[in-house]
């Protein structure tokens, strides 16, 4: 088993490479912190929704989920993008498909090495 220092590394390294995530509305969705409570979470939500000038709706919720509750449909979408792509003969747009289909597979390993895993979103 990875420990942590080694998780972080490996976060920190995919990120670096590529830091996108289909559900965001940012720039960089994704960085390495601590675990954090639900107030947190909606406090960190609002601020970053501010920086990106997106409504701050009240009465927002914590939900979780786990990780293949997330990551199998990422990567199942990811995965049939990337195939339309060559169907179609769109070779030029199957690099960065392929890109995005990597990076969720490897973010998906990664956290798979955490204890109990989860995925915290902010909902509306």
């Amino acid at each position: 088993m990875a420990t942590p220092n080694e998780i972080v590394a490996s976060l920190r390294s995919a990120i670096k490479d590529i830091n996108f995530w289909g559900e965001s509305e940012t720039d960089s969705p994704l960085k390495i912190a601590k675990t954090w409570s639900a107030p947190d979470l909606i406090k960190s939500d609002s601020r970053l929704r501010l920086k990106a000038q997106v409504n701050v709706p009240l009465g927002r919720t914590v939900t979780t989920k786990t990780l293949a509750e997330v990551f199998n449909p990422l990567i199942d979408s990811a995965l049939q993008s990337a195939l339309s792509s060559v169907v179609d003969g769109n070779y030029t747009a199957v690099e960065s498909k392929i890109e995005t289909l990597e990076y969720y597979l490897q973010l998906n390993s990664i956290f798979s090495s955490l204890t109990n895993p989860i995925v915290s979103y902010v909902e509306e």
